[in-house]
């Protein structure tokens, strides 16, 4: 107290001075923090550029001007695919022939079908299940539903087109003919217009509804389907004989006007002794198949998943994944 009565205004800026001087260290070191942390944040943030640059280059004139010819090209080739679908799709005018009327008239369609696949095995000496009606045992006594009536002539006239080439192709035996289960007209559109990675709609015949011999699933992720572009319809067929069969099978159809797109070949043994028709008694042929007549006794077992391909157009499509070349 003697002190500050004696120099008070000195006391009293000692004072002050060691008050600012603890304040003053505070505020220094919330900056140098604040710094810090300000400095990090740029510091990230100028390795996240150049990652960025060097993930995305900048794009140049150049660059632009081939990105360009390039969408040019691509253009020119989906038009000519277009081009050429659509031209198939219009050799193919066993599908344009109006449909049945009734559900007899689809009978009668269907059953004519079978009775003249199975003459032309005969006479090709294709062998084939006595009973095999190509897979439409489901209509063996009755035509298809009102609901489904075109979904299945359909099928019944691609399928027919498809075991013709097969047999003119000359296998050992015709060992399954299966297709999809059909849909109704509703279904059909609303699966033309449905993005493949939404659910497809629920087909109106399934295995346990109808003969499960004519029916078969697989994997649509293999399926050329793309909706607002192409609807498609699948097939399977299974046959036995050497492998000239397979490409003999195939090179019509890629030779064919038809627009049919292979979508999975498999290929396994399948053993069957060569007996002459004349002394075969059956016992050495296929089980379930009438006796053969002499072939060649190394055989495979071929089976194929086929798919009918149809440009969907602008109308039926809804506008949903178009593609304008």
């Amino acid at each position: 107290m003697t002190v500050f009565k004696r120099h008070p205004i000195y006391t009293t800026i000692l004072l002050m001075l060691g008050l600012a001087i603890p304040a003053e260290i505070a505020l220094l070191t919330g900056r140098q923090r604040s710094g810090r942390r300000v400095q990090s944040l740029l510091a990230d943030k100028e390795m996240e550029r150049e990652a960025i640059s060097r993930l995305t280059p900048s794009p140049t004139e150049a660059s632009a001007r081939a990105l360009e010819a390039d969408v040019g090209k691509a253009r020119e080739v989906l038009a000519g695919l277009r081009q050429a679908m659509q031209d198939q799709n219009e050799a193919a005018q066993f599908l344009h022939v109006p449909l049945p009327a009734t559900r007899l008239d689809a009978y009668l369609e269907i059953s004519a079908f079978v009775d003249q696949t199975r003459a032309r095995a005969d006479q090709a000496m294709v062998t084939v299940n006595p009973d095999e009606r190509f897979g439409f045992a489901t209509h063996a006594h009755e035509g298809p539903t009102d609901d489904c009536l075109g979904s299945v002539i359909r099928q019944c006239r691609i399928m027919q087109r498809l075991v013709e080439m097969l047999i003119d192709a000359q296998p050992h035996a015709l060992l399954a003919a299966q297709r999809e289960p059909p849909l109704t007209a509703g279904q059909r559109t609303a699966r033309r217009q449905t993005p493949a990675s939404t659910s497809r709609p629920k087909p109106v015949a399934t295995a346990s509804s109808g003969d499960r011999r004519d029916f078969f699933t697989w994997d649509e992720k293999m399926s050329v389907r793309s909706a607002g572009c192409i609807d498609t319809e699948a097939f399977r067929l299974q046959f036995a004989g050497p492998t000239s069969v397979l490409r003999v099978f195939l090179n019509t159809l890629a030779a064919g006007k038809i627009p049919l797109w292979v979508r999975s070949v498999e290929v396994e043994p399948f053993a069957v002794a060569s007996v002459p028709a004349a002394e075969s008694s059956g016992r050495d042929s296929a089980p379930g198949f009438p006796p053969v007549p002499q072939r060649q006794a190394a055989i495979s077992k071929f089976t194929l998943i086929i798919e009918y391909a149809e440009l969907i157009s602008p109308r039926e499509s809804g506008g949903v994944a178009a593609i304008n070349p």
